[in-house]
């Protein structure tokens, strides 16, 4: 089963909502708008937190490694999961994406007052000691609920969004790098063939999803605990508008598409590095 306490940062800083000081891009301006988006949307912050977060979880998948293998595997997830080379494939992603109308609807809900208030929500829960916090009010909901309309407009805003799903998929993706990686440590003969990897993580999916939803469920009910319901409903029409369709699928399929890339990268490179140190090229002789 994969763990998932790590992953409490990934819907926060997903709809973090950081404004710049720039000046704004103008309309048809395909590289412009969606840099802003790319900003507004909090995809650095996050990718910065996949590096943070990586370095954390290296640790275990190499400990029991012998030592040539553990080294390869973890210089290959340092590499292709680095904050700054998913930062150029998620900006290429985005860009290719680009729709005028809806990206200049959606830039306008993202420098709104409630898109700008979110923000600053979504990255305080996010610091460590708002983790440390949302994790104490996941522990004590229970003996504290809050009322049963609130968690029902959580759970629309969830649905509108697709964070359960998208947190699913990030999950996944984030155990595939690893179980390729380590697959590519074992020698030639032994390892799993690349399909049977990823159905073997594919199937964690229904297991996995109910564990998600409620972790959702929790992050967001406190990290908006200042929001009205009004707030709340404003954000969910646009989400369900064909706008903030375009906004989400937009940058969740930007972000899932590039640590899938990552996640295949990362197992041939340990496969290669091996290889290439079990069998080093002959020196040409002397002459």
């Amino acid at each position: 089963m994969l763990h998932t306490r790590s992953l409490v940062a990934l819907p926060i800083l997903l709809v973090a909502l950081a404004f710049r000081a720039d000046a704004a891009p103008t309309p048809n301006d395909p590289k412009g708008q969606m840099d802003e988006i790319f900003f507004l949307s909090g995809l650095e912050a996050q990718l910065d937190v996949v590096g943070e977060n990586l370095g954390v979880a290296i640790g275990p998948q190499v400990q029991h490694l012998p030592p040539a293998q553990g080294q390869a595997l973890e210089s290959a997830l340092l590499r292709e999961f680095a904050a700054d080379a998913l930062q150029r494939e998620v900006e290429r992603h985005l860009e290719r994406a680009y729709q005028p109308r809806h990206a200049e609807l959606a830039l306008q809900w993202l420098r709104s007052p409630i898109g700008r208030r979110i923000a600053k929500l979504d990255l305080a829960a996010a610091r460590p000691e708002g983790a440390a916090a949302l994790e104490s009010y996941a522990r004590n909901i229970g003996s504290n609920p809050p009322p049963a309309t609130r968690v029902s407009l959580i759970r629309r805003l969830d649905t509108a969004t697709g964070m359960t799903d998208f947190t699913v998929d990030a999950a996944l993706t984030a155990a595939l790098a690893t179980a390729l990686g380590a697959n590519g440590t074992l020698p030639p003969a032994k390892r799993g063939a690349e399909s049977e990897i990823r159905a073997a993580i594919e199937a964690q999916r229904d297991a996995l999803r109910p564990e998600i939803e409620m972790m959702i469920t929790a992050s967001m009910l406190y990290s908006y605990q200042s929001l009205g319901d009004g707030e709340l409903s404003s954000y969910i029409d646009f989400s369900n508008s064909e706008a903030g369709r375009w906004y989400h699928e937009s940058v969740k399929r930007a972000l899932l598409d590039t640590l899938e890339g990552a996640s295949t990268r990362v197992g041939q490179a340990v496969a290669a590095s091996l290889g290439a140190a079990e069998d080093p090229v002959p020196a040409s002789p002397a002459h």
